[in-house]
């Protein structure tokens, strides 16, 4: 029985305060089972890294479809559709006007997959639609 309960105490993870006080009933220094922490990092850093982990939106190769997909595709049929994002997974999300545009370009997406591959040197897997 006293096996089993000494078992249980093992297991148990008590918070920092607990260990405080635990520490200080014993007369163990309280550094002595804390480890030092880093220095804190500057918040515009570590927003920067966020953004740049989780999201290729400010990647190269979005900016450069943001800005030359009008002269592109000027005068075709994907001019009305707006490049939303480019996700971690190198699918293009393209904002489209209403439904019946985004149905009738989402036959066409093969086709704009190669042309955009061509165009820009990052590689885009696959296109997806919003309305």
């Amino acid at each position: 029985m006293n096996f089993l309960r000494k078992q249980s105490i093992k297991k148990l993870k008590f918070s920092r305060e607990n260990l405080r006080l635990i520490a200080a009933f014993r007369g163990v220094p309280a550094s002595g089972f804390e480890r030092p922490l880093p220095p804190p990092k500057p918040f515009a850093q570590v927003l920067n890294q966020t953004v740049q982990r989780t999201s290729k939106l400010y990647s190269p190769t979005f900016q450069i479809l943001q800005t030359h997909w009008d002269d592109w595709f000027h005068g075709t049929e994907f001019q009305s559709v707006i490049p939303e994002r480019l996700d971690r997974w190198n699918a293009l999300w393209l904002k489209a006007p209403d439904a019946i545009v985004r149905q009738k370009l989402q036959f066409k997406s093969e086709q704009l997959l190669k042309t955009l591959n061509a165009l820009v040197d990052g590689k885009i897997e696959s296109v997806r639609w919003v309305g």
